[in-house]
């Protein structure tokens, strides 16, 4: 091959893809519980009653809305897929 090694490209991207994604995904993770704790605290400077189990109800449903955005950007299309796909080639 030439030069331009197709395959080596996309295992690089992979990789940088897989490390993007665990930083965001962490990432929300934290924002979820920063605005869970925000909540909390401004519920306890009101005195409302916080159901105990509202903490891990929080948790699943964080986890769960980052499971639906994970799904929907691991089928969306990357650029190296797209151009792998749809070669034109001049005529």
């Amino acid at each position: 091959m030439g030069p331009f090694q197709p395959n080596r490209i996309h295992l690089e991207l992979t990789g940088q893809r897989d490390s993007v994604f665990t930083y965001s995904v962490i990432g929300l993770l934290l924002l979820g519980q920063a605005r869970f704790s925000i909540l909390r605290n401004s519920w306890k400077r009101s005195k409302a009653s916080i159901s105990f189990d509202l903490h891990s109800h929080w948790l699943r449903s964080n986890l769960l809305l980052i499971t639906l955005i994970a799904r929907v950007t691991f089928a969306l299309p990357t650029p190296v897929s797209i151009t792998q796909n749809f070669r034109f080639s001049p005529d």
